[in-house]
């Protein structure tokens, strides 16, 4: 019976099953004021942490180039989160979010990884998290839409990031990433 639950959680979402289950335990253990996404996607892992988000108190906004279905924009609503529909690219909304005294949280999983990785890993501050999907340790698993470690290790080192999480998120394809 319990399975069913967590299959019917994780219905629609573009993640691996069991991947509630983890982020469940990151967030009673990592606390957040604001938690912004990139890639709402079909926006129901987008409802999942708007709910979460709404639970710790926090402010939930996501962002995506296409448009979402109105039951989820209506669900993201009931919860306080926020949808944009337009590319990160032409705002500074993250950037002014970042700005502010208060903990955030990046889930960097649109179509540019990499260069979103690189846009805002300077601008966390200390405890500040960014994390990326689609992360593979190994290069040999370049490919478009992906991030590897190769391509984000000297960012890690230059912006004093530490990677945390990794044995409970590597089987999910996220990289956790804390401010020091």
């Amino acid at each position: 019976m319990k399975s069913k639950k967590k299959i019917g959680r994780e219905k629609g979402m573009k993640q691996k099953k069991g991947i509630i289950d983890v982020f469940d335990l990151f967030f009673e253990k990592e606390l957040f004021n604001d938690i912004v996404e990139i890639g709402t996607g079909s926006g129901n892992f987008s409802v999942y942490t708007s709910k979460k988000a709404s639970e710790m108190g926090a402010s939930f906004t996501t962002f995506d180039v296409k448009d979402v279905k109105p039951f989820i924009k209506n669900q993201l609503n009931k919860f306080g989160g926020i949808f944009y529909n337009e590319d990160i690219n032409q705002n500074t909304i993250i950037e002014d979010i970042l700005k502010s005294d208060k903990r955030v949280l990046i889930l960097n999983d649109g179509a540019l990884k990499l260069p979103q990785f690189k846009r805002f890993a300077p601008l966390l501050k200390k405890n500040d998290c960014l994390m990326s999907h689609d992360y593979y340790k190994s290069d040999n698993d370049k490919s478009k839409g992906r991030i590897t470690f190769g391509e984000v290790h000297e960012y890690i080192d230059k912006y004093n990031l530490k990677i945390c999480y990794e044995k409970l998120l590597e089987t999910f394809l996220w990289l956790c990433c804390i401010k020091e």
